[in-house]
């Protein structure tokens, strides 16, 4: 069974510094669930000049990501609101909103999607890795110790605030793995990607995986993510999995 390693234990109630807890408190209803803190200069020493962000090395910055719990939160959302639906990207506009609305009130300084383009883009994968977040692994994904490759990551935030506490990297996710993943990148480069024909392929990569297995994402969602099936978001679809449309009664949250 998954469980959290010690370490992470000890972070949290060493290191948590308390607007790190309350943005955690403000984002996690909405499926917002990762949040960790790293100081901004070891992220800006680390990383190419255009994805360095505005702030002195001692303020604090913060990861933003998300397990499968925001999977049926973002579906009860689209149940209720048919603009988000009508959204060129209905997901990336629902982690905007909520990020944006538990920012209020927070001396920030930057924040940064991990959907942002040039000149804005940030480099989300190593900051996860230098916050304790995630490891990158050999294939390119980012792997919770708990939630393995079943994880987003979404946004960095810095805030006007020193940081209290070291950084804590996060320890390499390939000691003592076979590397499977390698394997599976190696079939899917040689498929190559089509959203049609070779999504599952490429769903592989995460499913080699060994940590984090009973977190996996549901099928539609992989859908969503990977073949861009945005039939998923329809209000039949939304029925089918226990969703709903606005006022039709209770909704099937699923589990985490």
């Amino acid at each position: 069974m998954d469980s959290v390693p010690p370490s992470d234990r000890l972070r949290d109630e060493a290191f948590r510094p308390a607007p790190l807890r309350l943005l955690a408190e403000r984002v996690g209803p909405a499926g917002l669930d990762l949040v960790a803190p790293l100081a901004l200069g070891s992220y800006n020493r680390e990383i190419p000049e255009e994805f360095r962000l505005p702030g002195a090395p001692d303020r604090l910055a913060l990861v933003v990501g998300n397990t499968r719990a925001l999977w049926p939160l973002f579906l009860e959302a689209i149940g209720r609101r048919p603009d988000l639906r009508r959204a060129s990207d209905p997901l990336d506009l629902y982690v905007e909103e909520s990020l944006t609305r538990a920012l209020e009130g927070l001396p920030v300084l930057e924040a940064r999607f991990a959907h942002d383009k040039p000149p804005r883009r940030v480099a989300i994968q190593r900051a996860a890795d230098l916050a304790g977040m995630a490891s990158l692994s050999p294939a390119h994904l980012s792997v919770h110790p708990v939630y393995g490759p079943w994880i987003a990551l979404r946004a960095m935030v810095v805030l006007d605030l020193p940081i209290s506490g070291p950084d804590w990297p996060a320890a390499p996710c390939w000691e003592g793995c076979q590397r499977p993943c390698m394997e599976a990148l190696e079939r899917a480069l040689e498929v190559g990607w089509d959203p049609e024909r070779t999504w599952r392929v490429w769903v592989g990569i995460r499913d080699a995986c060994p940590r984090g297995r009973a977190h996996r994402y549901p099928e539609d969602a992989l859908r969503y993510h990977y073949a861009g099936d945005r039939s998923v978001l329809a209000p039949e679809g939304l029925r089918a999995r226990g969703g709903r449309e606005a006022g039709s009664g209770p909704s099937f949250r699923g589990v985490r």
